[in-house]
């Protein structure tokens, strides 16, 4: 019994990691076009801010 829980547990943590690479992330340059695409799609907005000289 111990074995197929573990089994279990391990396939659910490890499922979320085989479906991103599934998908294509496509990285937007722009502020606006950005907002507009999580808006349409209903996803989060990540923004990353750095220093490039």
């Amino acid at each position: 019994m111990h074995n197929r829980t573990r089994s279990l547990l391990l396939a659910l943590l490890l499922a979320p990691f085989f479906s991103l690479q599934a998908q294509k992330i496509y990285w937007h340059s722009d502020y606006s076009s950005a907002l507009e695409e999580a808006r349409e799609t209903g996803k989060p907005l990540l923004i990353s801010f750095r220093c490039v000289p």
